[in-house]
């Protein structure tokens, strides 16, 4: 099992409503990468989240009271398209 710290930011109409850090838990990935957006999505209240895309963040949409969210996250100095390659 790795562990990886994940820096975080929570949006809504561009307006940043939280940020922080939070640990990735998984064998891959993948599995960090959905820890993550389920620890935050369960913390903020986040339904319906939804895997936008890839580059320096991941990139996740999601409902907050009906209104679109945007959940961004990489691991701390890593951009998130480059974390595990050559592991």
């Amino acid at each position: 099992m790795n562990v990886q710290l994940m820096i975080f930011i929570l949006k809504k109409d561009d307006q940043l409503i939280k940020e922080g850090v939070i640990e990735a838990v998984g064998d891959s990935v993948f599995e960090m990468t959905e820890y993550v957006s389920e620890q935050l999505s369960e913390q903020f209240g986040i339904k319906d989240i939804e895997f936008i895309d890839v580059s320096n963040t991941w990139w996740f949409n999601g409902l907050i009271d009906e209104k679109t969210v945007t959940l961004e996250f990489a691991p701390i100095g890593t951009p998130a398209d480059k974390f595990g390659i050559g592991d």
